[in-house]
């Protein structure tokens, strides 16, 4: 992309995918809705869980539940900017079912896949440009796990328009010890749950099954490099725990960088095959604060230019 198309289209910046930012308060919103009838808002009980099929787990109340296992009625999920109350995208969902075993174990996070995405970031002719180089940069780097679509890009345009948080996850068993980033997990506070997918090749999978312990850990944004290099997201790269040994969890001793704002201590109750990722299920038994800082997020780079076109970046980023 030459330079004067590169400033009509990207506004000057190199062309990715998703953005590093770094948040304290998400300010996009999101919205469930089911029929024509019933929409609510569920901010902060949304959460993306596996990247093919793009599964979203939803907390909901047994009433919503009851009508989306209805199959007559239209499920959507759509994401709005609150500074002009206007759609950023929306997804279009279908039921996602898995074995009876979760629902009696998981109660009422129901999950989803997604069938279907509308994107209203930027114009068309624009959003179209960005979204069809994406796709054939990473159809021919293979990315996605070599199977992506036209279709499905679009899709993780629209979900990860509302910013996803970047953690880092650590699993320990015996002499075994890893530390990588997720980006698909999320927590039910109410419930003291926690939900996170990780890709089948990640080497840690049958140690965090035979310890059932995982320590999951906000990280700020500052620290990006250092968390992206550790594995491009869940991919097999390892280190030494005396590497990294800066802080102590309280009750099982994992060792974590010392640039760590929080961590959840988790024990495993459960997982299951939800395609491209294993989801696991865990109970958070210990939770602690560090220190204060903006987290580390990424946001889509259609969602990044919106908000720059407008002059209303609210989160952190030297992304250039």
């Amino acid at each position: 992309m030459n330079a004067f198309i590169k400033k009509i289209i990207t506004n000057g910046y190199g062309l990715i995918d998703y953005v590093p930012v770094g948040i304290d308060h998400i300010t996009e919103k999101s919205f469930l809705q089911v029929g024509e009838n019933s929409c609510v808002e569920v901010t902060d009980q949304q959460f993306t869980l596996a990247y093919n099929p793009l599964v979203i787990g939803i907390n909901m109340n047994p009433q919503l539940y009851d009508l989306v296992r209805n199959e007559r009625h239209i499920v959507k999920l759509w994401f709005i900017d609150t500074a002009s109350s206007k759609k950023i995208s929306e997804l279009y969902l279908k039921h996602y079912k898995i074995p009876n075993e979760w629902d009696r174990h998981h109660g009422l996070l129901v999950l989803f896949h997604a069938s279907y995405a509308a994107n209203y970031q930027l114009g068309w002719i624009r959003r179209s440009i960005i979204l069809g180089i994406r796709y054939w940069s990473n159809k021919k780097a293979k990315k996605y796990f070599g199977t992506l679509s036209f279709g499905l890009h679009k899709q993780y345009a629209a979900q990860f328009s509302f910013p996803r948080k970047v953690v880092l996850a650590a699993v320990k068993d015996g002499d075994f010890y890893q530390l990588f980033p997720i980006d698909l997990h999320g927590t039910l506070h109410d419930q003291n749950i926690c939900a996170w997918g990780i890709r089948h090749s990640n080497k840690a999978i049958p140690h965090l099954i035979n310890s059932k312990k995982v320590v999951i850990a906000d990280v700020p944004y500052t620290s990006f490099k250092a968390i992206y290099s550790l594995g491009n997201f869940s991919t097999n790269k390892e280190i030494g725990e005396k590497d990294s040994a800066k802080i102590s969890t309280r009750t099982w001793q994992f060792m974590l960088p010392d640039f760590v704002l929080s961590y959840k201590e988790i024990e495993l109750v459960h997982y299951e095959d939800i395609g491209s990722q294993c989801l696991f299920w865990g109970r958070v038994i210990h939770e602690e604060t560090v220190v204060s800082g903006k987290a580390l997020h990424h946001v889509h780079f259609l969602r990044f230019l919106q908000l720059q076109s407008q002059d209303k970046i609210q989160y952190v980023t030297n992304y250039k």
